[in-house]
């Protein structure tokens, strides 16, 4: 929890050094669905609130708090686990989340659609949740930082929002985890 406040505090100066240092700022919101690459866990839904800025016409920088969810460990895993440690477990889930620094190169196509490729460092913070039948739940949390990539399409709809579409993969807590997501971004 420790890191989610430092790394709240870290986007948010960042995000006003941007605008004050750039003209073509812009916030963003995002949500979309995650899939974690570890089989056993169900998909979950994620959101992303994102600053940045452009630097010209094909590059721009941004920082992003990214929510990816919590990923549910289905009842087969859940089933197998409680074989070898001999409890009923209720749940377990993983939640992730964290801070992003990222690059974007950007390649108009007309006036109206841009396709994009990002890559960046993601600042993770990982919390296991388990809740075992009749003693209580308890927790462990990791956190680390990990490259991640993200590639997609931007549609300007005036001078002022453009709607996008993009997919990105991270890793973090020792797997990769995709984020299929649609949002938009105002500019100021």
């Amino acid at each position: 929890m420790h890191f989610k406040k430092i790394g709240a505090t870290l986007c948010l100066l960042t995000l006003s050094s941007i605008n004050t240092a750039l003209a073509d700022g812009y916030l963003g919101l995002s949500y979309g669905t995650t899939s974690p690459d570890e089989s056993g866990f169900e998909d979950d839904n994620g959101f992303k609130i994102t600053g940045g800025g452009k630097l010209n016409d094909n590059f721009a920088v941004e920082v992003s708090y990214t929510d990816l969810g919590a990923f549910e460990m289905d009842r087969a895993l859940v089933r197998e686990i409680e074989y070898f440690v001999g409890y009923d477990l209720d749940g377990v889930d993983i939640e992730i989340s964290g801070v992003e620094v990222s690059g974007m190169g950007i390649a108009p196509v007309n006036e109206t659609l841009s396709l994009f490729g990002r890559i960046g460092i993601f600042l993770w913070d990982a919390e296991l949740n388990v809740d075992v039948s009749g003693y209580g739940s308890g927790s462990d949390s990791d956190d680390g930082n990990d490259l991640f990539l993200g590639i997609g399409a931007m549609v300007n709809l005036s001078q002022a929002v453009s709607l996008k579409a993009e997919f990105s993969r991270y890793e973090a807590y020792e797997g990769d985890i995709d984020f299929m997501h649609l949002g938009f971004n105002v500019y100021f």
